[in-house]
């Protein structure tokens, strides 16, 4: 491995999140599947999401340009490892959360590249990624290096992002869709019968953070289902008598 160029950027951070693309391209934030959001890297091969445990501030990015693919895994002190194509395009453009003018645009070979992005300084357990004073050790390592496009690839986990691999079953044996595209598509079939306040009542069926946000029913088979979150966005079948409890935690009806 030779690194034929190194730049050190600094980015601002909100809603946990920056975003790189090939100059040119078209700007993608609003496309980032949950599975994206979940690996804290997505790229539709031009537009790139980088996700943050630090909520907001500015966080050092080096970037470094190379002639070929790392010799090597990154060095283990880098706690989080995932990597995305590029399709062929101009420079790479750094850019904070809320666009504009980017922070900073670094040239890199016009073919198709693959992009490793390696995250350190992440603190398990603080809210928001920062200490009581605001402060972050987070900083993230850009590895940019020509090859054919090939899938996207977490190649090491941070403990406290990895997940377990999405059930169609409850803790308890009752039938779930977990996962937000899933449960959208499944979703739109159903009719909400209520909205419920918050603090959000324990969804049904276990889950250490589970929790409640609307009570459905199916109309293909009279069942009755709550959405709401437990690993991820999940929703789950209720007994009619459970349903009804739920429903005390409604919302009153708007008055317009």
């Amino acid at each position: 491995m030779s690194v034929m160029r190194a730049d050190e950027v600094v980015v601002d951070v909100d809603y946990g999140q920056f975003y790189a693309m090939r100059a040119g391209g078209e700007w993608a934030s609003d496309q980032v599947p949950s599975s994206g959001h979940e690996a804290h890297l997505w790229s539709d091969g031009s537009f790139v999401y980088v996700g943050t445990t630090r909520r907001y501030g500015e966080t050092k990015v080096r970037v470094e340009v190379l002639t070929a693919p790392p010799s090597e895994d990154a060095p283990p002190e880098w706690q989080h490892v995932a990597e995305v194509s590029l399709d062929r395009g101009g420079a790479l453009e750094l850019h904070s959360w809320d666009g504009g003018t980017p922070a900073a645009t670094v040239p890199v070979d016009p073919g198709s590249l693959r992009l490793r992005v390696c995250w350190r300084g992440l603190v398990p357990g603080r809210a928001e990624g920062v200490d009581d004073d605001g402060n972050s050790d987070e900083e993230l390592l850009f590895q940019l290096w020509p090859a054919e496009p090939a899938p996207p690839a977490v190649t090491r986990w941070w403990e406290e992002r990895a997940l377990p691999a999405p059930t169609d079953v409850a803790p308890d044996g009752r039938r779930q869709t977990e996962g937000l595209e899933p449960v959208m598509e499944r979703w739109a079939t159903m009719t909400v019968v209520a909205t419920l306040r918050h603090p959000y009542p324990p969804m049904p069926g276990g889950g250490e953070h589970a929790h409640v946000v609307s009570v459905l029913t199916d109309p293909s088979d009279d069942t009755w289902w709550v959405d709401g979150y437990d690993v991820r966005r999940t929703l789950r079948e209720v007994s009619e008598e459970e349903a009804q409890h739920l429903l005390l935690h409604a919302r009153p009806p708007d008055p317009s």
